[in-house]
């Protein structure tokens, strides 16, 4: 499997989890939210979570821990992506 294949497929992964911690605050919830974004596309499942009506039983999380968990994955993923490429360069 090509070294951009592999990040592709974690990118969307993660970017499916981003969008399904959104989902956590709504009726669709984190668990349909997520397979939503896996089965149809990160982007048709971001509108299908927004479009999702608000559970207001539970309190909505601060965007500032949403950033910084946002940028804690893709840094993560980006040492990932370059660490797989590398030992795919040595070979």
């Amino acid at each position: 499997m090509d070294a951009d294949k592999i990040f592709l497929f974690i990118v969307v992964i993660f970017l499916s989890a981003i969008i399904a911690m959104v989902g956590r605050n709504r009726k669709i919830g984190f668990g349909w939210s997520f397979v939503a974004c896996l089965i149809l596309s990160p982007v048709i499942g971001l509108f299908i979570t927004i479009f999702s009506e608000k559970n207001n039983k539970i309190k909505n999380t601060s965007s500032r821990n949403i950033s910084n968990i946002t940028k804690f994955i893709l840094s993560t993923f980006y040492r990932i992506y370059f660490r797989i490429k590398q030992n795919l360069d040595k070979s």
